[in-house]
This record gives C-alpha cells, sequence and structure tokens, in this order.
C-alpha cells in the first residue's frame, strides 16, 4: 500500500469505480496516463478527470503497479501545468478553456488543491 492510499479508499464506491474511475482510464489500460501526447489543461479536466486519473493509480494491485502509475501520473500533471496555454498561470490566475471564463476555475482550483495537499507527503 502506498502513502495516501488510505485516504482515498472511502471515496471508491462501486459507482465511482464503474462509472468515473474505468472512463478515465480507457479501454487500453493505462489511457490518458500512458500518452505521450499533451495532456488537457483545462478546469474541467483539474476538477473532474485528474481525481479519477489519482484514484485509478492507486487502484493497481501491485505496488511496483501503483509506482508506475503513480510516476505517470505526476508526469502528466507536469506537463498539463506547464504548457504554455495552461490554465493555470504563473502569475496565480486560472482560466477555464483557452483563457475564457474564471467563475469555473473558481469552482475546480479546491478541488485540484485537494489533491495536491493529499501528494504533498508522498515522494
Amino acid at each position: 500500500m502506498l502513502v495516501g492510499q488510505a485516504t482515498w479508499t472511502w471515496r471508491l464506491g462501486a459507482a465511482v469505480v464503474a462509472t468515473g474511475v474505468l472512463a478515465a482510464v480507457g479501454a487500453e489500460g493505462g489511457g490518458a496516463i500512458f500518452a505521450e501526447a499533451d495532456p488537457p489543461s483545462h478546469m474541467d479536466y483539474y476538477l473532474l478527470d485528474v481525481p479519477r486519473l489519482l484514484r485509478a493509480c492507486l487502484m493497481q494491485a501491485e505496488a511496483t503497479e501503483q509506482v508506475r502509475w503513480l510516476r505517470a501520473f505526476k508526469a502528466m500533471q507536469e506537463r498539463s501545468i506547464l504548457l504554455p496555454a495552461s490554465a493555470l498561470k504563473i502569475d496565480g490566475r486560472a482560466y477555464h478553456h483557452g483563457g475564457h471564463y474564471f467563475q469555473c476555475a473558481f469552482a475546480a482550483v479546491p478541488g485540484l488543491a485537494e489533491t495536491v495537499q493529499k501528494l504533498s507527503d508522498t515522494p
């Protein structure tokens, strides 16, 4: 079990596993997490997809697979945040899609902050 897994276990209800996590991961078993293309960078992604992708990483049965998935997840998030057209700007501004509609960013930032906080004490 990896650090942080226990804190996420209570959120993994059957409906979440069946609909959210498996849809986010994709039929090929790694889906977006292992894709080499640039990941999305908009607030819907950070609000809806990032927590599900993290849960998919933590659902791996073997510890070595959890580590592999979490490393790929970390690299994916770094690429997403550092994209030139990222929803998160260097001066702290955040936008929904392509620099439009701040209100959705306002709603999504707490969820992203919670995910980052849960991972803060992990390597």
